[in-house]
Protein backbone atom coordinates (compact mmCIF):
# COMPACT_ATOMS: atom_id res chain seq x y z
CA UNK A 1 0.00 0.00 0.00
CA UNK A 2 1.42 3.39 -0.94
CA UNK A 3 1.85 6.16 1.63
CA UNK A 4 -1.09 8.10 0.10
CA UNK A 5 -3.38 5.10 0.44
CA UNK A 6 -2.23 4.57 4.03
CA UNK A 7 -3.31 8.11 4.86
CA UNK A 8 -6.50 7.55 2.88
CA UNK A 9 -7.21 4.43 4.97
CA UNK A 10 -6.77 6.40 8.21
CA UNK A 11 -9.08 9.17 7.01
CA UNK A 12 -11.62 6.56 5.86
CA UNK A 13 -11.50 4.94 9.29
CA UNK A 14 -12.15 8.34 10.89
CA UNK A 15 -14.99 9.00 8.43
CA UNK A 16 -16.62 5.64 9.19
CA UNK A 17 -16.19 5.83 12.95
CA UNK A 18 -17.42 9.34 13.67
CA UNK A 19 -21.00 10.39 14.22
CA UNK A 20 -20.14 14.10 14.14
CA UNK A 21 -21.49 15.56 10.85
CA UNK A 22 -18.69 18.15 10.63
CA UNK A 23 -15.94 15.57 11.08
CA UNK A 24 -17.64 13.24 8.59
CA UNK A 25 -17.84 16.02 5.95
CA UNK A 26 -14.22 17.07 6.54
CA UNK A 27 -13.04 13.46 6.28
CA UNK A 28 -15.03 12.97 3.06
CA UNK A 29 -13.48 16.09 1.52
CA UNK A 30 -9.98 14.96 2.57
CA UNK A 31 -10.61 11.47 1.09
CA UNK A 32 -11.50 13.08 -2.28
CA UNK A 33 -8.26 15.09 -2.26
CA UNK A 34 -6.11 12.08 -1.31
CA UNK A 35 -7.79 9.87 -3.91
CA UNK A 36 -7.35 12.53 -6.62
CA UNK A 37 -3.63 12.82 -5.73
CA UNK A 38 -3.33 9.08 -6.27
CA UNK A 39 -5.17 9.40 -9.62
CA UNK A 40 -8.21 7.54 -8.33
CA UNK A 41 -11.81 8.14 -7.42
CA UNK A 42 -12.84 7.62 -3.80
CA UNK A 43 -14.49 4.33 -4.76
CA UNK A 44 -11.34 3.11 -6.53
CA UNK A 45 -9.18 4.10 -3.55
CA UNK A 46 -11.49 2.20 -1.18
CA UNK A 47 -11.31 -0.91 -3.38
CA UNK A 48 -7.49 -0.65 -3.59
CA UNK A 49 -7.02 -0.71 0.16
CA UNK A 50 -5.17 -3.78 1.29
CA UNK A 51 -7.25 -5.39 3.97
CA UNK A 52 -4.98 -8.04 5.43
CA UNK A 53 -6.61 -11.40 6.00
CA UNK A 54 -6.71 -12.84 9.46
CA UNK A 55 -3.75 -15.21 9.97
CA UNK A 56 -6.02 -18.24 10.27
CA UNK A 57 -7.81 -17.37 7.01
CA UNK A 58 -4.49 -16.72 5.24
CA UNK A 59 -3.21 -20.12 6.42
CA UNK A 60 -6.44 -21.83 5.31
CA UNK A 61 -6.18 -20.18 1.90
CA UNK A 62 -2.52 -21.25 1.56
CA UNK A 63 -3.38 -24.81 2.54
CA UNK A 64 -6.30 -24.90 0.10
CA UNK A 65 -4.04 -23.60 -2.66
CA UNK A 66 -1.37 -26.19 -1.80
CA UNK A 67 -3.81 -29.11 -1.68
CA UNK A 68 -5.43 -28.15 -4.97
CA UNK A 69 -2.18 -28.46 -6.94
CA UNK A 70 -2.57 -31.11 -9.69
CA UNK A 71 0.17 -33.40 -8.36
CA UNK A 72 -1.32 -33.26 -4.86
CA UNK A 73 -4.82 -34.03 -6.18
CA UNK A 74 -3.47 -36.94 -8.26
CA UNK A 75 -1.61 -38.38 -5.26
CA UNK A 76 -4.73 -38.09 -3.09
CA UNK A 77 -6.83 -39.84 -5.75
CA UNK A 78 -4.30 -42.69 -5.98
CA UNK A 79 -4.22 -43.02 -2.19
CA UNK A 80 -8.03 -43.05 -2.03
CA UNK A 81 -8.19 -45.71 -4.76
CA UNK A 82 -5.70 -47.90 -2.85
CA UNK A 83 -7.69 -47.38 0.35
CA UNK A 84 -10.97 -48.41 -1.37
CA UNK A 85 -9.29 -51.62 -2.59
CA UNK A 86 -7.97 -52.35 0.93
CA UNK A 87 -11.39 -51.68 2.48
CA UNK A 88 -13.10 -53.98 -0.02
CA UNK A 89 -10.58 -56.77 0.78
CA UNK A 90 -11.07 -56.33 4.53
CA UNK A 91 -14.86 -56.36 4.20
CA UNK A 92 -14.68 -59.48 2.01
CA UNK A 93 -12.47 -61.22 4.57
CA UNK A 94 -14.66 -60.31 7.57
CA UNK A 95 -18.09 -60.21 5.94
CA UNK A 96 -19.29 -56.83 7.24
CA UNK A 97 -18.16 -53.59 8.82
CA UNK A 98 -19.72 -54.71 12.10
CA UNK A 99 -17.60 -57.86 12.08
CA UNK A 100 -14.45 -55.81 11.50
CA UNK A 101 -15.04 -53.85 14.69
CA UNK A 102 -16.58 -56.64 16.77
CA UNK A 103 -14.76 -57.72 19.91
CA UNK A 104 -12.56 -60.79 19.68
CA UNK A 105 -13.28 -63.58 22.19
CA UNK A 106 -10.38 -62.29 24.31
CA UNK A 107 -11.74 -58.73 24.25
CA UNK A 108 -15.23 -59.99 25.13
CA UNK A 109 -13.82 -61.83 28.16
CA UNK A 110 -11.85 -58.80 29.34
CA UNK A 111 -14.80 -56.45 28.84
CA UNK A 112 -17.11 -58.77 30.83
CA UNK A 113 -14.56 -59.11 33.63
CA UNK A 114 -13.94 -55.35 33.86
CA UNK A 115 -17.58 -54.22 33.47
CA UNK A 116 -18.21 -54.22 37.26
CA UNK A 117 -15.15 -51.98 37.71
CA UNK A 118 -16.49 -49.16 35.50
CA UNK A 119 -17.10 -45.87 37.28
CA UNK A 120 -20.67 -44.88 38.00
CA UNK A 121 -22.59 -43.79 34.89
CA UNK A 122 -19.59 -44.68 32.68
CA UNK A 123 -19.79 -46.78 29.52
CA UNK A 124 -17.23 -48.30 27.17
CA UNK A 125 -18.07 -45.60 24.58
CA UNK A 126 -16.58 -42.80 26.71
CA UNK A 127 -13.35 -42.04 28.49
CA UNK A 128 -13.87 -44.52 31.31
CA UNK A 129 -12.09 -45.45 34.52
CA UNK A 130 -11.78 -48.88 36.11
CA UNK A 131 -11.78 -48.50 39.89
CA UNK A 132 -10.44 -44.97 39.43
CA UNK A 133 -7.66 -45.99 37.01
CA UNK A 134 -7.91 -44.37 33.58
CA UNK A 135 -6.41 -45.29 30.26
CA UNK A 136 -3.77 -42.57 30.62
CA UNK A 137 -2.64 -43.81 34.02
CA UNK A 138 0.58 -45.78 34.25
CA UNK A 139 0.48 -49.52 34.78
CA UNK A 140 2.16 -48.94 38.15
CA UNK A 141 -0.96 -47.04 39.26
CA UNK A 142 -3.32 -49.79 38.09
CA UNK A 143 -5.39 -51.09 41.02
CA UNK A 144 -4.91 -54.75 41.87
CA UNK A 145 -8.62 -55.31 41.23
CA UNK A 146 -8.18 -54.40 37.55
CA UNK A 147 -5.11 -56.59 37.14
CA UNK A 148 -6.84 -59.53 38.86
CA UNK A 149 -10.00 -59.18 36.73
CA UNK A 150 -7.98 -59.16 33.50
CA UNK A 151 -5.81 -62.11 34.57
CA UNK A 152 -8.84 -64.20 35.56
CA UNK A 153 -10.75 -63.33 32.37
CA UNK A 154 -8.09 -64.67 29.98
CA UNK A 155 -5.28 -66.47 31.77
CA UNK A 156 -1.84 -66.30 30.21
CA UNK A 157 -0.29 -69.62 29.14
CA UNK A 158 2.06 -71.11 31.69
CA UNK A 159 4.88 -71.91 29.25
CA UNK A 160 6.27 -70.67 25.96
CA UNK A 161 5.32 -74.00 24.40
CA UNK A 162 1.70 -73.52 25.53
CA UNK A 163 1.71 -70.10 23.95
Amino acid sequence: MTAGLQTFAKVLALHDSTSNPGEKAAAAARMKILARKAGLTVEQAVSNLDTPKAPAQAMADSFAEFTSRPEFVAERMERDARRRIEVAAILERHGSEGAVFADTPMEEAWRAACEPLLGSHETWEMDYHLNGWGSLGSRHQMPATVRDAVCRAWPMPETVAAT
